[in-house]
């Protein structure tokens, strides 16, 4: 989860950083890095969605139980 994404973010800094002592640089495991974040990203979104409209189903049983 979170945990993951955040050592994905280190490991694209230090990739970066790296960069700086090196004649060739291959970008390359800084663009899979980006690749599995944004893939992360998405499944998120998705995830969201679906609690979204997940509550909004309960929200209205709900409320028809109510009437």
């Amino acid at each position: 989860g979170l945990h993951q994404l955040g050592k994905n973010l280190e490991k694209i800094a230090h990739l970066l950083q790296e960069k700086r002592h090196k004649m060739e640089f291959t970008p390359e495991p800084v663009l899979r890095t980006i690749a599995h974040i944004e893939e992360y990203l998405s499944i998120c979104g998705k995830k969201i969605v679906m609690d979204k409209a997940r509550m909004t189903m309960q929200s209205n049983k709900k409320e028809k139980e109510f009437l």
